[in-house]
């Protein structure tokens, strides 16, 4: 993604470290006709890394989202719930699509994203970004979703992992405690916790977590 690119995004960037882990990520599962798939894409910032890798491979792009925020978060402008401005990211993110012709091979998916997972087949994705709700309850659902859908040798990763936590500290009690919040002490403990339950294994880097499916 360049400095300053001529999409309209939000002001919601992620630092460029967290870009390049995710065109790392996309680039390690590159194969010809691949699909990639962005949860809670918004007007699409988060996908910029994955999107050039799948037109590359002639592949196909899901990117999704229900585009009405999520409860306790804050996003874009200071948006919130009550505030969300549905039709102009919608929009936004169709316009972004067209600059670099990514528009002719990403379908945008209007629906909570664990339902969305209905539409694609188990074992087709190549690599899978979550970055929707993060509380506990929303995030291991979408995991529970969407982790069928990877085929062996695929990548399913995830923002807002800023630290483990290990059992029986009191930074897990804090976590217990919290996991149904979005930011609490500068930690999104429900994704820390439903990543924690949900693999035995995974990597994190500049807060991005990641397993690859065996």
């Amino acid at each position: 993604m360049t400095k300053n690119p001529p999409y309209k995004f939000s002001n919601r960037y992620y630092y460029a470290e967290v870009y390049d882990v995710l065109e790392k990520l996309a680039e390690s599962v590159a194969r010809p006709g691949m699909i990639g798939v962005d949860i809670g894409c918004l007007d699409g910032s988060s996908a910029w890394s994955m999107l050039p890798v799948v037109k590359r491979e002639d592949g196909t792009a899901y990117l999704v989202d229900w585009f009405r925020g999520s409860p306790d978060t804050v996003v874009g402008a200071d948006w919130r719930m009550d505030n969300f401005p549905t039709g102009e990211v919608i929009f936004n993110l169709l316009e972004n699509l067209r600059i670099d012709g990514f528009d002719k091979m990403t379908l945008v998916v209007a629906a909570l994203s664990d339902w969305a997972a209905t539409i694609v087949a188990d074992g087709a994705v190549d690599y899978c970004f979550i970055a929707a709700d993060h509380r506990y309850t929303q995030a291991r659902r979408d995991i529970v979703a969407w982790a069928p859908k990877i085929r062996p040798g695929g990548v399913i990763a995830g923002h807002a992992f800023e630290t483990r936590v290990e059992s029986g500290t009191e930074d897990w009690q804090t976590m217990m405690n919290n996991c149904e919040h979005d930011l609490v002490n500068n930690a999104h403990y429900g994704v820390i916790r439903a990543v924690q339950e949900c693999f035995d294994s995974f990597e994190v880097e500049a807060g991005v977590w990641w397993t690859r499916k065996l």
